[in-house]
């Protein structure tokens, strides 16, 4: 069973992306709602399969936690998909090759980027 870890600080939005990968898979789901507790679990969140991370998350950031995993596990940074609701963010993704999606996002941009990842 793949093992997904979603970090978002908005309920509603963590909810949901659970429920639509719930929805196309069997999947071990971890979340967390802000970045402390992510930070916390870390070593958790490395061996996941997929790691869905909001950039703006309260305490310590999406990008501090990024930039994390790239100095302990730098060839897990490719399970990342990034959420973002601030578009001038997308020069950072784009120049370090990372996977995004803008806020609000379509279900079914999650799914197809999911899939390109064989998760």
């Amino acid at each position: 069973m793949k093992k997904i870890a979603i970090i978002d600080d908005v309920p509603e939005i963590n909810t949901l992306i659970k429920k639509i990968l719930s929805s196309k898979g069997d999947y071990k789901i971890i979340q967390y709602f802000d970045g402390k507790s992510a930070m916390s679990e870390l070593e958790e969140i490395i061996i996941s399969d997929l790691i869905i991370l909001d950039v703006m998350l309260p305490e310590i950031s999406g990008l501090d936690i990024y930039e994390k995993i790239k100095s302990l596990a730098p060839d897990k940074i490719k399970n990342i998909i990034f959420l973002t609701a601030r578009g001038d963010k997308v020069d950072f993704f784009e120049d370090n090759s990372c996977k995004y999606l803008i806020k609000p996002f379509d279900p079914s941009e999650l799914l197809s980027i999911v899939e390109s990842m064989g998760i």
